[in-house]
């Protein structure tokens, strides 16, 4: 402390030399200058002494024929007046200091964390809808209010907490259990035809088979009952289970305009803006009424992002253009259709043959594609009883 106190007010080292070295420290004993550290050889005293006493041993030293001189002059003032002309430094870690001991005390970034796993989609912008944004002051937070809203907002969620980890708001949630799905297993269906064709093959798991091979059966038609008679004479709801494969014809038009009109890019324009805690700076003027992509780029440290950062937008500018297509153009286009829908729509299922059929109806070129295919028919649907 006394080290602390003697820098603060600044010290000397001097040196005295001639005269008579034991008057000169008895003059400044009664005279109350303190000195430390005095070192007399007989020939010339060396000590330390404030800067303030410095002035006061010339009447000492004039007494006692010494000559003083300055060895070393230490302290903050010296430190100051040292390095004056390093101002701008001193300047920018004050600032850097004061911008740290602010920002310190702000939120810098919001993190949502699910629990269980199961997460929910745009829980963060909610979380920003009840009042928690980045920037703002930690102090300021309602931790209460916040998971009140959030509780009214989300009727899935059993649990949430606000947590305060240096500049992070971490908010963790947990959501209700789902049901089991083994319910489902035990609800009473049937199985019915969802398409119109010759059955080929029954597997019947569960239930009671209501139709046989080689049989046509229309759209609609109840394929495995979920109805089970019982040994003793009584029936039983169950849940049917089984596939029925049947041979099916299967007719869809495809359709395209030879000439058609279609939207291009034809300008992009990127204008950067500074985003400091949400807030914007343009650098540059920013376009209205054009559409936009924006790109987002914020400063990374020990794996929490700085809401300071850098946002890129484009600015595209697009042209209307008609497009005329030839009949061969127009007829890939619709087999690429095709191929797509077929990859879709029968997947799993045996094809046996696949025909197409080209023709022109006004600007329009239309295709038609048979597909003769063996297929699971069998959907699942909620039995009733009356």
């Amino acid at each position: 402390m006394l080290r602390l106190l003697r820098f603060i007010q600044g010290y000397v080292l001097f040196e005295a030399t001639g005269g008579f070295p034991e008057r000169f420290l008895n003059l400044c004993k009664i005279n109350n200058i303190n000195l430390w550290n005095v070192r007399n050889d007989g020939v010339k005293v060396v000590g330390f002494t404030t800067l303030k006493e410095f002035d006061w041993l010339e009447i000492p030293a004039q007494n006692s024929g010494m000559k003083i001189s300055v060895v070393k002059m230490n302290g903050l003032k010296t430190l100051v007046l040292r390095h004056k002309w390093r101002f701008g430094i001193v300047l920018g870690l004050a600032v850097i200091s004061v911008f740290i001991w602010q920002m310190s005390g702000r939120v810098w970034s919001v993190e949502s964390v699910a629990v269980n796993g199961v997460k929910l989609e745009n829980f963060t912008e909610r979380v920003y809808a009840c009042g928690i944004k980045k920037g703002m002051k930690i102090k300021d937070i309602d931790y209460i209010e916040v998971e009140t809203q959030l509780l009214f907002n989300y009727s899935d969620v059993r649990w949430i907490s606000v947590n305060i980890l240096g500049t992070k708001v971490k908010v963790e949630y947990t959501l209700l259990k789902e049901q089991s799905q083994s319910d489902d297993t035990e609800k009473f269906t049937n199985l019915v035809a969802k398409k119109s064709g010759t059955v080929t093959l029954v597997q019947c798991y569960r239930g009671t088979s209501l139709i046989k091979k080689n049989v046509y059966v229309p759209k609609g038609t109840l394929l495995i009952s979920g109805i089970v008679s019982n040994g003793d004479l009584s029936e039983s709801l169950v849940h049917a289970s089984g596939k029925v494969f049947a041979k099916t014809e299967n007719e869809k038009n495809f359709k395209i305009r030879r000439k058609t009109q279609s939207v291009a890019v034809c300008e992009v324009e990127n204008l950067y803006c500074l985003n400091l805690f949400e807030f914007i700076i343009p650098l540059g003027r920013r376009e209205k009424n054009i559409a936009f992509a924006e790109t987002l780029v914020y400063l990374q440290g020990n794996g929490n992002t700085i809401p300071i950062g850098v946002n890129r937008l484009d600015y595209i500018y697009f042209s209307n253009e008609e497009t005329e297509f030839s009949q061969k153009e127009c007829k890939f286009l619709l087999l690429v259709d095709c191929v797509k829908e077929k990859r879709r729509e029968y997947n799993g299922a045996e094809l046996k043959s696949i025909d197409y059929s080209v023709n022109t109806e006004g600007d329009k070129v239309c295709l038609t594609q048979n597909i003769i295919c063996i297929e699971n028919i069998a959907e699942e649907k909620v039995g009733s009883v009356e």
